[in-house]
């Protein structure tokens, strides 16, 4: 036993166990370094893992052991680093033994073999977290761990911890020969040169990175690569695992610059920790299978592609969104400086034109997937100046422009990939969202039924057609689309929250209010999902909790005209109409055809008695929506106001033929027919308002006007009645019931309602 074992056991530092002290002995695994063994433990009293080393000639096993029990001593504390009791040894051939906490739900390998299908993105992305804890404590204590792989992360109780830290440095030998085919794990540097590479920090890193894909996969890195020699070569040349469709873009983007060929672009775990507690949700990967299977490639030996090429080009690259013709030379002009950074090396034979046109094309796929648009721009323009009419770079760069709002443009790339592949899927669906984009919702429709035809189970397509039968108000179908779409992907928050605006114009609330809640659980800062609540709670009259989601929602981007129109109506629903206007005038302001927005905005000017804006308001409204039921009622309204009683009673009749059950509007136009002295009609209008809404003060007040115009003195006094039982400050109504009872000679009364009617008017006068 090595001296500064002895001190550390004699000054109870290491806890030394009786060998006897264990019982049930069995073996859980063998590894490169030594056994493990599970036991029963009297002192620890429970079962717990015994890991011993190999000996060999050499005798340094014991050493090893030192050197790990130091490490896992200076860390064990921590909840993500396997817990260390202490060592015992066997008296009889003096093999030593690490006393180590068991993982019961064993490596990380089996446990996503065996789990993988109940796990969401929540539950891996706290995995992710879990072993990011536990390198950045091997970090801050300067260990390194370099031998991290899935056999090396136990789960216990779903919670991922890291063993075997510190064994990799002490046993390096002159060969690449790392067991159960780790070396997918490990750094390409050492990989390249493994007599001279030091593994450092860095090289945790690019380990973390592939532990991180296999999160998002559920199977090992290479898997498929039956020859190490062969998987290593891909490895050193800068091949990697493709990401996995529904992967988040956040989390994908972490693990591509983890595992990049150059350790000084690789982020430090401090850096890893703060992505992954600020990543969002959403977007998610998908994409086509566009790289190269490495599983069933193999290299020529007189040809090396620098796969290393530097795609952090700057971002800063100017491309104009004037989709005039000149606009795409100039955007490849602003940027030669930077695609010279390119580099294609070549050992033997010059590599062609059309594998360099193949080379910036899948550069610029790779830059598009994740979400780095300038860049991919500027690969796929490369690549078709060499081969100009290559369907998949047109489709890609198709693609790309559309997520620039460049549609214009995506149309032209997308139109000529399909002349030349008609039916793939992927160029289908973009020129479908392209279309839905430009709100051409027919030629929309038409592409991603094609698209899904091709490939029916697409969540994403699904999605999108749902949201262009949304825009279509073909809400049933919608709901249909977005119903699947989410049995194949539950946890995209952007589906959710489509599908709850669906719901929310079904006038399904609480179901909308599910769905809004569940996307926010995922993508908790998402401003238009926030919004979208804030207008379903205000459908819901819950008011202060739609003001709380909109003032959320306009805190993180506080110029979103949506939002801004949204609060705008509750702030109008809480007769908040100064702050109402101010919201409203500023949304305008951002996007003038808003026709919601502008008969909100006629509304609150009806409110403060601005006929004459409201009118101009609902009139623009109209000019964009002419079949708005809603706002035809609020402008016949507004003109019974200025007493154009033939336009009020227009608007409000071609109102009630697109919705004839509207309360509101027969009440309106109950009042017309009223002020134009058609009794009998206006009661007609009011008896089945109130049919449709039975407790609505302000109709029974209206109703109990024209009963007392006719003369039916009882029945308006029982409908006046029952409103100011409803709302007994009313003053119109208790100006009513005033008149109402002069006419029926009981002046005591009347003289009550209308001297509290004018209180209750000169008090709103002085509000």
């Amino acid at each position: 036993m090595s001296d500064w074992l002895k001190v550390a056991i004699e000054h109870k530092y290491i806890k030394l166990f009786e060998y006897k002290s264990f019982q049930n002995w069995k073996v859980v695994g063998r590894g490169g370094f030594g056994t493990v063994y599970s036991a029963y433990s009297k002192d620890v009293e429970k079962t717990i893992a015994l890991k011993s080393l190999y000996c060999d000639d050499n005798d340094t096993s014991p050493n090893v052991l030192i050197k790990e029990i130091k490490n896992i001593t200076r860390v064990s504390h921590h909840d993500n680093i396997v817990r260390f009791f202490g060592i015992t040894q066997d008296p009889k051939i003096e093999a030593y033994y690490m006393v180590l906490q068991l993982a019961n739900n064993g490596d990380l390998r089996c446990y996503l073999r065996n789990n993988f299908s109940e796990l969401d993105w929540t539950t891996k992305i706290r995995m992710a977290k879990d072993i990011s804890s536990g390198i950045n404590c091997l970090h801050n204590t300067n260990i390194v761990h370099r031998d991290l792989h899935d056999k090396n992360i136990l789960v216990h109780d779903g919670k991922l911890m890291i063993t075997d830290f510190g064994l990799s440095k002490s046993l390096e030998n002159s060969t690449i020969s790392i067991p159960g085919g780790t070396w997918a794990f490990s750094d390409p540097q050492y990989l390249q040169n493994p007599l001279k590479y030091k593994r450092d920090k860095s090289s945790d890193i690019y380990s973390l990175g592939l532990l991180f894909w296999e999160l998002s996969s559920g199977i090992p890195p290479f898997k498929n690569i039956a020859n190490p020699a062969n998987g290593i070569l891909h490895v050193i040349h800068g091949e990697r695992e493709t990401p996995i469709n529904g992967t988040p873009v956040d989390f994908m983007k972490i693990y591509r610059d983890a595992w990049n060929g150059d350790p000084n672009l690789r982020p430090s775990i401090a850096e890893i920790r703060n992505r992954l507690n600020n990543m969002q949700m959403v977007p998610i990967y998908h994409g086509e299978q566009d790289t190269i299977d490495i599983s069933r490639y193999d290299y020529p030996d007189n040809i090396y592609i620098d796969t290393s090429i530097d795609t952090s080009i700057d971002t800063s690259i100017d491309i104009s969104s004037d989709d005039n013709s000149n606009s795409s030379n100039q955007d490849i002009n602003s940027t030669e400086q930077q695609f010279n950074q390119l580099q294609i090396v070549r050992q033997g034979n010059q590599i062609e034109n059309q594998s360099n046109a193949d080379v910036l094309r899948k550069r610029g796929t790779e830059c598009y997937k994740l979400g780095k648009y300038d860049e991919a721009l500027v690969f796929l323009t490369h690549s078709l100046e060499i081969d100009p009419n290559n369907a998949k770079a047109l489709s890609y760069r198709g693609a790309t422009y559309l997520m620039m709002g460049r549609y214009e443009k995506s149309l032209i790339d997308l139109n000529k990939s399909l002349e030349i592949n008609s039916n793939n899927a992927f160029t289908l669906a973009s020129r479908g969202v392209t279309y839905l984009e430009m709100k051409r919702y027919e030629e929309s429709l038409t592409d991603l039924n094609k698209s899904l035809e091709i490939n029916p189970n697409n969540p994403l397509v699904l999605a999108n057609r749902g949201v262009t039968y949304h825009m279509m108000n073909r809400h049933d179908e919608s709901l249909a689309d977005l119903n699947k779409s989410l049995k194949l992907d539950p946890d995209n928050a952007t589906t959710l929250s489509n599908r709850g605006e669906t719901y929310r114009l079904m006038s399904r609330y609480e179901d909308s209010l599910l769905d809004l809640n569940r996307s926010l659980e995922i993508d908790p800062n998402n401003a238009t999902t926030l919004s979208s609540r804030g207008e379903t709670y205000r459908l819901m009259d819950r008011w202060q909790e739609s003001l709380a989601d909109l003032n959320k929602s306009l805190e993180i981007n506080p110029n979103n005209a949506i939002a801004l129109a949204n609060r705008g109506a509750t702030y109008f629903m809480i007769n908040r109409y100064e702050e109402s206007l101010e919201d409203l005038n500023k949304s305008l302001a951002m996007n003038p055809n808003n026709a919601f927005a502008l008969a909100d905005r006629g509304a609150i000017y009806y409110m403060m008695n601005r006929y004459e804006e409201s009118l101009e308001d609902f009139n623009k409204s109209l000019e964009i929506d002419p079949n708005d039921a809603i706002t035809l009622a609020d402008r016949g309204k507004t003109y019974r106001m200025i007493n154009k009683y033939e336009e009020s009673l227009t608007d409000l009749n071609k109102s009630l033929e697109i919705d004839p059950n509207n309360a509101d509007a027969l009440r309106y136009r109950g009042i017309t027919y009223r002020m134009m002295k058609r009794y009998e009609e206006s009661l007609t209008d009011l008896d089945k308002s109130l049919k449709i809404s039975p407790n609505n003060a302000t109709t029974l007040s209206n109703r109990g006007k024209t009963y007392q115009l006719m003369g039916r003195y009882n029945e308006s006094l029982a409908d006046l009645n029952k409103s100011l039982e409803i709302d007994p400050d009313n003053a119109i109504a208790l100006r009513n019931r005033g008149e109402t009872y002069g006419k029926m000679d009981r002046y005591e009364e009347a003289l009550a309602d209308l001297n509290k009617s004018l209180e209750l008017i000169k008090t709103m006068h002085l509000h």
